[in-house]
C-alpha cells in the first residue's frame, strides 16, 4: 500500500471506531450532534430522554430540574459509557487484524509447522485481545 492508501484506510478505520463508540453510548444518555460543521453541540440526557445538560456554541446549560451534582454525575456516567465504547471498539478492531491477517500457505524454505504455528499465534493473540475486555 502507498501512503495515501494507508491514510485511507486509517480515516476510515477512525470514522468506523467513532460510529461504534457514539452507538454504544447512545441510549446512555449521551448524544452527538453535529447538524453543519459549524453548529454541532453536545447533550446529555436521562434514559427517558429528559435533557439534563447542553454544551453548545453558546456554552453550558443544565437544566434546572437537577442539581448540580446530579448532572455532573449523570455527565460523567455518560462519558464513561462513551469512552467505555471507544475503547472496547478499538479492542474489537484490532483482535480483527489479528483474524484477518492472511498467511501464506506456503513460504519457501519454511516447515509447514513454522505457517500453523503463526496462525495459531494469530489466533491467541486475537482471544487475548477481546479477553481484556472481560476483566
Amino acid at each position: 500500500m502507498n501512503s495515501e492508501e494507508d491514510e485511507f484506510n486509517r480515516i476510515e478505520r477512525e470514522a468506523s471506531l467513532r460510529k461504534a463508540a457514539v452507538k454504544s453510548a447512545v441510549g446512555k444518555g449521551f448524544t452527538l450532534g453535529i447538524t453543519k460543521h459549524i453548529e454541532s453541540n453536545i447533550t446529555f440526557t436521562t434514559s427517558a430522554g429528559k435533557e439534563v445538560m447542553r454544551i453548545d456554541k453558546n456554552g453550558v446549560k443544565i437544566n434546572p430540574d437537577f442539581s448540580l451534582d446530579e448532572a455532573a454525575q449523570h455527565v460523567i456516567n455518560a462519558l464513561d459509557a462513551y469512552v467505555r465504547g471507544l475503547v472496547q471498539a478499538e479492542r474489537e478492531a484490532c483482535a480483527k487484524v489479528c483474524d484477518d491477517y492472511e498467511v501464506p500457505e506456503q513460504i519457501l524454505g519454511v516447515h509447514p509447522d513454522y505457517i500453523e504455528g503463526k496462525l495459531m499465534a494469530l489466533h491467541q493473540a486475537a482471544a487475548a485481545i477481546r479477553a481484556r475486555g472481560n476483566t
